[in-house]
């Protein structure tokens, strides 16, 4: 995994979305208008920002703020749980991808994690995304949940969890991945939980080493193709970059800039992002 302590430089971040903004002007769809709209009047040296999730920028500026408010907050803890959670709803073939309910997704697995855990848990958590490209099988956009989960002890809730999670043969192999991990790891678990890049996931068949072991599907992260990826940013730019985040246990104080973020504790089943 990649040290996602050391943040975009700023003058990068911009290159980034001067493209972007390039790039929508070759859109002639009405959501893409908007998008351009809003993108290009945000601005770091006017500090109005758009918000929204696909903005480089603020993306960015949302990662970095996440990871300092949830180590400010959870430091003391000795340790923690790291949490991915793949469920087969959030398998989206790229011509269904503008039909996507962010919002409805992120309550739905709201309540499939909240149901399971104990009290006293605390789960922050955020929906990441990718492209897949299986081999064999059928391009799709992979939305999944990933999360840092404090508190809990025992093995039932574990269960409980990864019976939720059901795997689907030949297609998500793992669906649950658990990982206790030092409070060292804090920082970049936080970062990489609520990511300001997204990647596409080419799977290849690679030939093992020793002779005595078949060949066997194995993955690897690359670019977005520049397609996918200006399909998936109109589709995100109605979204705000805190909309990705699945939050029990604890709450989010609501302020005007999206990106910003102070938290609280919270009782199971409070939702508020």
């Amino acid at each position: 995994m990649a040290n996602l302590t050391v943040f975009p430089t700023e003058e990068r971040l911009k290159t980034s979305r001067r493209l972007l903004i390039a790039r929508l002007k070759k859109e002639s769809s009405l959501r893409a208008w908007r998008a351009l709209k809003r993108l290009s009047a945000c601005s770091s040296e006017t500090d109005e920002f758009c918000g929204l999730l696909a903005c480089p920028v603020c993306r960015a500026r949302a990662q970095k703020n996440f990871a300092d408010a949830i180590e400010s907050e959870f430091s003391r803890h000795a340790g923690f749980l790291s949490v991915t959670l793949i469920p087969k709803a959030g398998m989206v073939p790229p011509e269904d991808l503008m039909k996507f309910d962010l919002r409805a997704f992120v309550r739905s697995q709201y309540r499939r994690i909240s149901k399971v855990l104990p009290a006293g848990h605390i789960f922050v958590g955020a929906v990441d995304f990718s492209f897949n490209m299986p081999l064999p099988g059928t391009l799709h956009f992979s939305y999944h949940v990933g999360g840092l989960l404090f508190g809990c002890r025992g093995k039932a809730w574990e269960t409980a969890l990864r019976a939720q999670y059901p795997s689907v043969p030949g297609v998500i192999d793992r669906p649950v991945r658990i990982v206790h991990r030092p409070s060292s790891d804090l920082p970049s678990m936080a970062a990489y939980t609520l990511k300001s890049y997204h990647l596409a996931r080419s799977q290849y068949l690679a030939v093992p080493k020793t002779s005595d072991r078949n060949p066997y599907r194995n993955t690897r992260d690359i670019a977005m193709p520049r397609d996918v990826d200006i399909r998936l940013q109109i589709t995100h730019s109605k979204y705000r970059v805190c909309d990705p985040l699945i939050l029990i246990g604890l709450k989010r104080w609501r302020t005007s800039d999206p990106a910003q973020f102070s938290f609280g504790k919270a009782g199971k089943g409070h939702w508020q992002r």
